[in-house]
């Protein structure tokens, strides 16, 4: 059985999931709490899981990050919030500066979802120390963010290939 605790020091902690309502975020949610942690879930959508602390906002509003932050006191994030489409400016907007906002207002440990995409015509499979630049706007809004939480530390960053599985929206895929 796979379990989650090596990502966080004991099972009383506080987790925060950003983009918790999003695909990934809500099996991971689902996942913690099964595991037994106290988790909080902040999205601009609509709170649907249950037993959670749901609290609706933008990363890209500090004062909505303060306020959740201040209010739940988490002792990890996991950062799934973000856009996947759009275009270079709203890319960068959410994906880089949402990032630079949690990392304003939480001085705690954060797990980031990134992208392979940073791997530039790299071997598959992709090792870690191989070189790192931007394939297209996401690819590079994503790497924007990794550079940041390096910079801050305290940070364990995921690199997530392509993800399907149940109640997966299959127009993603021909």
């Amino acid at each position: 059985k796979l379990r989650t605790i090596w990502l966080c020091k004991k099972m009383n902690e506080r987790i925060l999931v950003t983009g918790g309502n999003g695909y990934i975020g809500k099996f991971l949610v689902q996942r913690l709490i099964a595991e037994g942690y106290s988790v909080g879930v902040f999205s601009k959508g609509v709170g649907e899981i249950p037993n959670v602390d749901f609290f609706q906002g933008s990363i890209l509003n500090l004062s909505d990050l303060n306020d959740v932050i201040k209010s739940f006191n988490p002792d990890v994030v996991f950062h799934f919030a973000g856009l996947t489409i759009g275009n270079s400016e709203e890319l960068k907007t959410v994906n880089f500066l949402g990032t630079k906002n949690l990392c304003e207002s939480f001085s705690g440990k954060i797990i980031f979802a990134s992208t392979p995409l940073v791997y530039l015509g790299g071997k598959v499979p992709f090792v870690e120390n191989d070189s790192l630049s931007a394939n297209g706007a996401y690819a590079e809004s994503k790497l924007l963010a990794e550079d940041h939480l390096k910079k801050r530390g305290n940070t364990l960053i995921f690199r997530i290939g392509v993800v399907y599985g149940p109640n997966q929206n299959n127009k993603m895929f021909i």
